[in-house]
């Protein structure tokens, strides 16, 4: 079939990519050239693509993959260094491995010389096994800017390190004791009785009886439950034993006296103990402090804690690790309760690049594995301990003792605990250690887990979230970095400081690995090289043809993100960006047929987003039909983005329509958020005054913008405090906008809070006058908490509190609507929440 037939038959959504001259790329980084002109290679490359017109075809694979490995191999003799031939050509016998290596880095010499640096360390044989393993280690060490060794050796034998502490004798007669063998002799000489869980037994569950009297069967194949059986030991104490107790301080404090050591701690009794939750503050705090660090440096210093963590693994030793425990074989008995082997390292290598990047101390990971070998054990979550885990200190003295492991490690998270930072790192360090690639995720003030997963029924693949807590994966962003990024690091001031940041990516972008393997793991490889191929063509050629190049590689495989960011980012008119977005929808419901390969959902509302904001980016057409035809897609694809649903509004119906339109819709809002709280109602609110200030800064009169605003100032009136997320009262983000524009002065505090809890106090007598439901009163109590709780005039409060009483007084209880004949009246929770404010704070 001739290249011009192809296009010919290509889907109509992409015809007009095919467009000769779409001018105004922003192009991408193209290969180095010299002042002579492109090498042979390259201009092969240059004459193939013009051959195929631009699309993505073999002959353009296979010209451009000569001129990348022409290119790597001057990399490498301008670095001195060489690789056998034999390997070259091994590597351009595997699609996979060539994509990689030519595609997803912009220096493929980087990655050959890892690449073959883990062959040495691996042995041939293991590393053609899990090449794909072997390519995702070399592309995340190459990206980090790590060096490769390229020295001849023999395969890596795999050592794990014992424990690294060497216990010192504190009593040692032949030399003068210091402080810190009087602490441990301390601890060492006294003792303390705890009760410990010595093993379980079964229980039968109790019997239940019915109406009659006569015992019901407990339900078949229901299992014993097993219950703690627990004894008292003695045992030696622990600096945390110490620290708990103003006994064993004082007594501490007398030994360190006689044995003339000037020290003394005083860290409370039980305000620091093995439960211990609360945060500490003030000069308790730099009490337990000091003493902590005193009996840490001790554990130090006499061999009973370790100083440092363990060095990191190297890439190959991450290899050969994972290996190892991959090649494992349980009993028959084992082997389906551990549902091993839990995640192929045969996999695809852009799903490896996660697990490839985890840098865990091998120890670290053989107690983890031993643990899951032996027992089972694969822990997904701690000990979540509250506002304590705020304090490292606080948190590391409730529980010290004498280690192996030492701080930052796994093994102290699940002695220590912590809060959603801890429990993400406990997971993905655990899912890693068992060969399944995942990474900690960022979410809006919270800390997450991310994980891929295979499911062999239907071979594919799947990027899935845990420990989830403040949204979707539409809020989660994964701390591995995306493994097309052209380096993982990069370095930056921040507070004046010189830092390293890791480059992510949101969630929806390694999903979209998942997804693009799944409708092909051939089609993605191309479209890797695609996108290498547009990176390499003259910035020319990249304007007047690089777009139907990248449409070209989206035709094969549509789940390419690295293709449509560049497609998105080229595309210099709002038309283009909604025929864009458009083509890709309808190449996605054709792949949405094929197992994992999803229709619709978060890949599609990223990158309805994205146009948005390029939209957002691009000059308003100066023909109102089109800029009419542009702003019916942006509302009807309710657009989130003020900017551009303002500046297509002001554009088709001008200024006086967007100005009462504006107006009505702030109306509106503020009538619909008066009941509402709710995290979407901060967002709303921040919407609008977006949408002000947009509308604002179109009128160019300032006289006019002053009395615009002014009239929206005073809709606001009585507005401006509202309830947000968990019921947070706050100030509606408008309000301030519109005092500045208005030149107006925001009222005090109190003034402000009188609307609100005139409201509140409205929908208390209401909700006191009509048939009550506890759900409803529990929102009401919710809100006249935190409003109560926002009251900075102590005189206010009082008068509302004193007014709240005096409404709800006599009808404190209820009986509930469909209550059961008898039932006992149930008691109004917003009667307690305005007792308890009422009484004030408690004292202290």
């Amino acid at each position: 079939m001739s290249n011009k037939k192809t296009l010919a038959c290509r889907p109509v959504f992409w015809a007009f990519l095919m467009i000769p001259a779409l001018a105004g790329f922003a192009p991408g980084a193209p290969a180095r050239e010299t002042s002579k002109g492109p090498g042979p290679a390259k201009a092969g490359l240059l004459k193939a693509c013009a051959t195929a017109e631009y699309a993505f075809t073999p002959e353009v694979r296979k010209a451009y993959l000569a001129y990348a490995r022409e290119q790597a191999l001057s990399g490498l003799k301008a670095g001195g260094q060489s690789l056998p031939e034999e390997f070259m050509d091994w590597v351009d016998s595997d699609p996979a491995i060539a994509a990689g290596v030519y595609g997803a880095h912009h220096e493929p010499s980087e990655v050959l010389l890892w690449l073959y640096s883990l062959r040495l360390d691996l042995g041939k044989e293991k590393f053609e096994k899990y090449r794909q393993l072997a390519l995702a280690t070399a592309l995340v060490s190459a990206k980090e800017g790590m060096t490769a060794d390229l020295t001849p050796r023999s395969p890596l034998k795999l050592v794990i390190p014992g424990d690294p502490r060497r216990p010192v004798d504190t009593t040692d007669p032949n030399r003068q004791l210091d402080l810190n063998d009087h602490i441990i002799n301390f601890l060492n000489r006294n003792t303390i009785e705890e009760e410990v869980v010595a093993g379980h037994k079964e229980v039968l569950p109790e019997l239940k009886y019915d109406d009659k009297g006569i015992a019901i069967p407990a339900p078949k194949g229901r299992k014993p439950k097993k219950v703690p059986v627990t004894e008292k030991r003695t045992r030696t104490l622990y600096a945390a034993d110490v620290m708990a107790s103003s006994e064993l301080q004082q007594k501490f404090n007398a030994c360190m006296a006689k044995m003339n050591q000037d020290v003394r701690i005083d860290c409370g009794d039980k305000v620091i103990h093995w439960d211990s939750c609360d945060a500490v503050h003030g000069e308790q705090y730099k009490k337990i402090d000091s003493a902590y660090m005193m009996f840490r440096k001790a554990y130090e210093a006499k061999g009973l804690l370790p100083a440092r963590r363990d060095p990191f693994a190297s890439p190959a030793e991450r290899c050969a690790y994972l290996i190892r425990n991959a090649e494992h074989t349980f009993p028959p008995d084992l082997q389906a309760d551990r549902k091993w082997p839990r995640f192929p390292l045969t996999a695809p290598w852009p799903v490896l690049t996660m697990l490839a990047a985890d840098n865990q101390p091998l120890r670290e990971r053989e107690e983890r594995w031993t643990a899951f070998r032996d027992k089972g054990e694969f822990m997904k979550y701690g000990e979540y301990i509250g506002a304590i885990a705020q304090q490292h200190a606080m948190q590391s003295a409730r529980r010290l003792k004498p280690y192996p492991f030492t701080y930052a490690t796994v093994q102290m998270m699940l002695k220590d605990g912590g809060v959603c930072g801890s429990m993400g790192a406990i997971s993905s360090r655990s899912h890693n250690t068992l060969g399944i690639p995942a990474s900690q995720a960022i979410q809006p003030g919270h800390c997450a887990m991310v994980a891929f997963h295979y499911d062999p029924k239907t071979g594919t693949y799947s990027c899935k979230g845990g420990q989830y807590a403040t949204g979707g994966d539409e809020k989660t962003t994964p701390f591995t970095p995306w493994p097309f990024e052209n380096v993982f690091n990069r370095t930056g001031r921040k507070n004046g400081y010189e830092i390293s940041f890791h480059n992510r990516k949101p969630m929806v972008y390694h999903q979209s690995i998942a997804w693009g393997l799944n409708h092909g793991p051939a089609s993605y490889y191309d479209s890797i090289l695609t996108h290498a191929v547009f990176r390499h063509l003259p910035e020319d050629q990249q304007k007047t043809h690089g777009i139907r190049l990248l449409a070209s590689g989206l035709e094969r495989n549509p789940y390419s993100f690295l293709l449509v960011d560049e497609a998105q980012a080229a595309l210099t008119s709002p038309r283009e960006q909604i025929a864009f977005w458009k083509g890709l929808l309808a190449s996605l419901q054709s792949a949405g047929n094929n197992p994992g390969c999803p229709a619709g959902g978060l890949y599609n509302t990223t990158i309805k987003s994205r146009m948005f904001a390029r939209i957002a980016e691009l000059p308003v057409p100066g023909d109102q039909r089109v800029a009419r035809e542009i702003l019916t897609v942006l509302e009807a694809e309710n657009c989130g983005l003020p900017a551009p649903l303002v500046a297509y509004r002001l554009a088709v119906y001008g200024l006086p329509d967007l100005l009462n339109r504006t107006e009505r819709a702030f109306v509106n809002h503020l009538k619909a958020i008066r009941n509402q709280a709710s995290r979407e109602t901060d967002a709303e609110c921040k919407r609008m005054a977006e949408v002000i200030k947009a509308t604002a800064d179109r009128i160019e009169d300032k006289n006019e913008r002053e009395e615009w605003a002014q009239s929206l100032w005073e809709k606001g009136e009585g507005h401006a405090k509202y309830f947000g997320h968990r019921h947070r009262v706050a100030t509606h983000p408008a309000l301030p906008a519109l005092a500045r524009l208005s030149g107006q002065k925001m009222p005090p505090e109190s003034e402000l809070m009188k609307p609100l809890l005139r409201q509140i106090a409205a929908d208390l007598a209401r909700s006191l006058a009509a048939p009550r439901n506890i759900k409803e009163c529990r929102a009401l109590a919710a809100r006249i908490k935190a409003a109560g709780g926002s009251i900075n005039d102590q005189q206010l409060k009082r008068a509302w509190c004193e007014q709240l009483s005096r409404t709800i007084s006599g009808k404190e209880t209820f009986t509930p609507a469909k209550a059961k004949k008898n039932a006992k009246p149930a008691r109004d929770p917003c009667a307690d929440a305005i007792k308890a404010l009422s009484a004030g704070p408690p004292r202290t």
